[in-house]
Formats: structure tokens, sequence, C-alpha cells
């Protein structure tokens, strides 16, 4: 029972990774854009 609750979490736990690393590279992609209009975003081959 203990094993599959950690497998479980670990799987809960890298879902959540994943979702935090879309998070980052959206928040960046924001940030450049309110820094003004001459920059522009680089795909970061993450997505």
């Amino acid at each position: 029972m203990l094993r599959q609750e950690n497998e479980e979490l670990r799987e809960k736990i890298a879902n959540l990774a994943s979702i935090n690393e879309v998070l980052m590279v959206e928040t960046r992609v924001l940030k450049a854009k309110q820094s003004g209009p001459k920059v522009i975003d680089l795909p970061s081959g993450k997505l």
C-alpha cells in the first residue's frame, strides 16, 4: 500500500514539475512582451 502511494505521489510531483516548467516559460514570455516592442520571443525548444 505504501509503495503504491509513493508511486502516485511521485507521478503527481512529476506532473506539477511539468506544469511549473510551462508556467515559467509563459512568465518569461510575458515579461519579455512587457519590456518593450523590440523584444522578440525565441522558442526555447522546451514545449
